[in-house]
């Protein structure tokens, strides 16, 4: 398709909207809801076509990506033509806005303690919890009574949780804060499908041969501009997390000592120290929360690129969750990399994609040694 057919189109109340001045529509991983903003002019009239709290769906060259509302709208109207601004979210902006109207208590005990130790033995099974994330998520919904499904990503397989993890949302607490810090615990985030569904995902592993280049002197190149940013003030050298619950058993252990691992990164300064305590059932359980963390802050190093065009070379929708091939030789980048956020716009000077990526360890609680990045001390 020549890319001066592409379109953002926006349907509302059944009638599709495709004569803007401008438009942009953003997705991320690290967002719930996200947005979209318009700009046309009208001839008519019949004054604005849209009202606040309509119902939208928007699609990006005809594939839809958002459902939502629209949030804001502002009309400058003169004698001949009206000029008319909407912005908007995608529904689960409810969830990230309500707050929980009663409590949400899955039941907390403390007589689980020598499970709790057995299942740090090696060669014994983990014991399934009595709650699962989407379960959790429906009732949190309910609770605000917003009418969305939730979704987990093809094969994602989650934990349960267990009543000593104590799930316990608290009347007036941010509906979406309370299941966000749930997902974190199964190492997972929470988006948006197309649709308005929430989609529990885990980065992709899936490479489709996108590519993104930018090498002098090439005239295959595909991006137009780009930058690189490290962070480094939500990275830190010493990790530690430790229990909530004291795990020592009688004869099994120490009842005044709580259990404890320690992850270091080498690659920053040792007078940066993180403490995170967890809830957690097990030494194991700790140890993959603690990696997932510590890789999660690495979302904050980001390589950010524009292209011409909504498509890859495969024919795909850049879009978020998807791994890409990247080669830019300005910052000396070649390897493959996760989109964690897309922007695609449309203005007078054509379509693009603005997009923002990340390492793909950044979502995962994979150990990954390129970062120096070692368990090296468990304490009992």
């Amino acid at each position: 398709m020549d890319l001066k057919d592409e379109k953002i189109t926006i349907a509302v109340n059944g009638q599709q909207y495709e004569d803007f001045v401008s438009a942009s529509v953003s997705k991320s991983l690290v967002e719930v809801s996200g947005g979209f903003a318009f700009q046309m002019t009208d001839r008519s009239d019949d004054g604005i076509p849209f009202e606040s709290d309509d119902e939208v769906e928007i699609f990006i060259d005809g594939e839809k990506v958002i459902t939502g509302y629209i949030m804001e709208e502002n009309a400058e109207v003169g004698q001949n033509l009206s000029s008319i601004s909407i912005t908007g979210k995608e529904k689960t902006i409810d969830f990230v806005d309500s707050e929980l109207t009663s409590n949400i208590d899955f039941g907390s005990s403390s007589s689980a303690l020598e499970t709790q130790y057995l299942n740090d033995l090696p060669n014994q099974p983990v014991l399934e919890g009595n709650f699962d994330l989407v379960e959790i998520i429906k009732k949190a919904l309910r609770n605000i009574n917003l009418d969305i499904d939730v979704k987990l990503q093809d094969g994602l397989i989650l934990n349960k949780f267990s009543q000593e993890e104590n799930v316990i949302g608290k009347v007036g607490e941010k509906a979406f804060k309370f299941c966000e810090e749930l997902a974190r615990k199964r190492n997972v985030v929470i988006t948006t499908d197309e649709n308005g569904d929430i989609l529990i995902q885990k980065a992709t592993n899936i490479y489709n041969n996108a590519i993104l280049q930018l090498i002098i002197g090439n005239e295959t190149n595909n991006i137009l501009s780009s930058n690189y940013k490290r962070d480094f003030r939500k990275r830190f050298y010493k990790y530690t997390a430790r229990s909530s619950k004291n795990l020592g058993l009688g004869s099994f252990g120490d009842n005044s000592t709580n259990r404890v691992v320690v992850v270091y990164n080498n690659q920053i300064r040792s007078s940066r120290q993180r403490e995170i305590v967890m809830d957690a059932n097990s030494l194991s359980t700790m140890r993959k929360r603690l990696i997932w963390q510590k890789n999660f802050d690495l979302n904050n190093d980001t390589y950010f690129c524009k292209v011409q065009g909504f498509r890859d070379n495969t024919g795909e929708l850049w879009y978020p969750n998807t791994l890409v091939e990247v080669n830019d030789e300005k910052w000396n980048i070649k390897k493959r990399m996760l989109i964690k956020s897309c922007n695609w716009e449309f203005s007078n000077s054509g379509t693009f994609t603005n997009m923002i990526l990340v390492d793909p360890i950044a979502f995962s609680d994979a150990e990954d040694y390129r970062y120096d990045f070692k368990i090296n001390e468990i304490i009992r």
